[in-house]
């Protein structure tokens, strides 16, 4: 029996300009098309903001011009008219570059990874080309841009519309369903973080209580309460040290709170770190931090599992659940400094036992998640798809999938 490999697409306005880059969420898209490559052949389809790109060959990227600012679309104010005038411009534009990919790549099956702005491309294709497509549902566009008239209408649409809808949390799923009305299945977006063995433990002060947070400074990741609530922390203790990884549109003014409120002994901005530097940080520090405001999993808080590092979280998403269920931490409630310092100074009172007490969940956790997992749920779904279209269209294009070993 003939069998091919399948062209799946996968849609994005967050992709890596090069290989070496870990510094946003762009970084688990590339992760997952590399394993999904050895299943599929596999190109992005991403909006071009600037910067220097490598010429990617074994998965392609087509970087469309759009004719808009250089900053991602995901630090725009949806208030200010001008962002409202580049958005539509970014989807108008996209969906007719998305055309001319379609054309020049014929693909089987696109995957949307966020709904916003990517879907919509895919849901013009479907329109136009029957193309099937499924959306990856990762939580920040839907928490916060989907509560805008507009944009919940198409969102709405593209998910109903979408041929599956994948979500890398619980929490996300039940919301998907309620603003589709169609099922939704559990698809994990986690990074490539093997090789932490390797690395040796960045030199911290063994003295206090080093906290970790890694990730951009932006609104949503709650940055600016972390801040706060080490205001609150310090009046009960100074025996503690939180270490910033990551950048973004905040940082200067989260400096500048620093200084206002005598917190400089006690934090540090590290700035953008590699991936060797953040596992050299997860091997030396005593609690990660995840103070986001919207947030499904972090998967911040995976690969931190993989490094026998606990938690001290906000109630997001499916942290508590993941907290409560694998005993890997504390969980605050949200965007609430004082109570997020209370949770952190409990981590303080445990010490070094703060991990080692939690060294089986930890690593149940860190077991439980895997590229390979993700990437064949994708492809179980995408083989029935082409097996109906290839039967449709009169083609014996039947594939043999190798599933991964339970």
């Amino acid at each position: 029996m003939k069998t091919r490999k399948p062209k799946i697409a996968i849609f994005t306005h967050n992709y890596l300009n090069t290989s070496k880059e870990r510094k946003d969420a762009g970084v688990f898209v590339y992760d997952y098309a590399q394993e999904l490559a050895k299943h599929a052949d596999v190109s992005i389809f991403c909006p071009d903001f600037g910067g220097t790109k490598e010429e990617y060959k074994k998965v392609p990227v087509t970087w469309f011009d759009w004719g808009g600012p250089k900053t991602k679309f995901a630090t725009w104010s949806f208030f200010s008219p001008t962002s409202v005038y580049n958005f539509f411009k970014l989807l108008i534009v996209g969906c007719k570059e998305a055309e001319d990919f379609y054309k020049d790549n014929e693909v089987d099956y696109i995957l949307s990874a966020w709904v916003i702005p990517s879907a919509f491309y895919a849901l013009w294709l479907n329109i136009k080309y029957k193309v099937p497509y499924g959306v990856w549902i990762l939580g920040s566009d839907v928490n916060m841009y989907a509560k805008l008239p507009i944009l919940r209408q198409l969102t709405v649409l593209a998910l109903r519309k979408a041929t599956h809808r994948f979500a890398n949390s619980y929490w996300l799923i039940s919301v998907v369903e309620n603003l589709s009305g169609k099922v939704c299945e559990y698809m994990d977006a986690i990074t490539k973080f093997d090789d932490i063995s390797k690395v040796k433990a960045q030199k911290l002060n063994e003295k206090v209580f080093n906290f970790l947070f890694v990730s951009r400074l932006e609104k949503v990741k709650g940055p600016d309460v972390l801040i706060a609530a080490c205001k609150e922390l310090k009046k009960n203790t100074n025996n503690f040290h939180l270490h910033s990884l990551g950048d973004g549109s905040m940082r200067k003014s989260l400096e500048e709170k620093v200084r206002q409120w005598g917190l400089e002994k006690q934090i540090t901005f590290h700035g953008v770190a590699s991936k060797q530097q953040v596992a050299s940080f997860m091997k030396a520090a005593d609690a990660l931090v995840v103070a986001s405001r919207h947030e499904s999993i972090p998967l911040v808080m995976v690969e931190a599992s993989r490094a026998g590092l606990a938690t001290v979280t906000t109630d997001v998403g499916d942290c508590r659940i993941a907290i409560e269920k694998y005993d890997i931490g504390f969980v605050a409630k949200n965007e609430d400094p004082q109570d997020l310092a209370v949770a952190m100074n409990k981590a303080i009172q445990e010490g070094k036992n703060f991990n080692t007490n939690r060294a089986k969940g930890l690593q149940s956790l860190a077991k439980s998640r895997s590229q390979a997992k993700a990437v064949s749920i994708l492809i179980t779904e995408v083989d029935k798809v082409i097996t109906v279209t290839d039967k449709r269209n009169g083609k014996n294009g039947n594939r043999k999938i190798q599933k991964e070993k339970k």
